[in-house]
């Protein structure tokens, strides 16, 4: 996305977009390259994109919480990073992920590096579709 849109941006800034779904991290790259809320132009587009991170970040959201609530009913354990992680893709990719990770013993020895695999193959199939498809 980064390189997409020209931005530079630091790698704080990119480890809060990491943390948000898709759509809200492309409304908030959209909002900086129209120039912010006021439409003048954004002097620092990392600060900028990580106050706006914070400002959506509070807790478990709706999908982190989905994805927990999965992951227990199969008996799988994950941190808050996993489950940010599989709220950034569609719900029933996440939940796949999900099910295979409870399936694979293998995958349960390092299951962050598991699902960050996944999570990463999910995204790039993602960004190699066409718009309406």
């Amino acid at each position: 996305m980064q390189k997409k849109c020209g931005l530079e941006l630091d790698e704080l800034c990119l480890k809060g977009l990491a943390r948000l779904p898709f759509y809200r991290v492309k409304d908030l790259i959209d909002d900086v390259l129209l120039g912010g809320r006021n439409r003048t132009g954004v002097s620092n587009p990392s600060r900028y994109l990580t106050l706006g991170v914070q400002k959506m970040v509070v807790g478990l959201g709706v999908e982190q919480g989905i994805a927990m609530e999965v992951a227990v009913g199969l008996g799988v354990v994950l941190n808050n990073d996993a489950l940010d992680e599989l709220a950034s893709i569609p719900r029933r990719d996440s939940h796949a992920i999900i099910r295979e990770l409870s399936k694979n013993s293998d995958a349960r020895l390092e299951p962050m590096s598991f699902i960050q695999a996944e999570v990463e193959r999910i995204r790039a199939s993602m960004e190699s579709k066409p718009f309406g498809m």
